[in-house]
């Protein structure tokens, strides 16, 4: 396969690959289409309250610096903590 042609078709196959795992949870042949639709609208709400705990962390809370280097101050304001977490590994090695 093509470098990039690979490139534009990973990131799909990696959303993919979420979607199938998050519809796994909920496949089942003895399910009614009710209770599917009631189990996925309950995970997406769960995914929901995740995703606004993290925005908020992101928002208000700030990452410990561990260095005295700009680029570190800088990054700790442009990525999310999690990422920032990665970054400070990468940085410390």
């Amino acid at each position: 396969m093509d470098r990039h042609m690979y490139s534009a078709v990973a990131p799909r196959l990696g959303q993919a690959e979420v979607m199938n795992s998050f519809f796994h949870n909920f496949m089942n042949r003895k399910l009614s289409m009710v209770e599917f639709y009631m189990r996925c609208e309950s995970a997406l709400a769960q995914q929901r309250q995740h995703e606004f705990h993290a925005s908020h962390v992101n928002e208000y809370e700030q990452c410990e610096l561990k260095t005295k280097l700009e680029l570190e101050k800088v990054m700790s304001e442009y990525y999310t903590q999690a990422n920032f977490k990665s970054f400070q590994e990468l940085l410390s090695c």
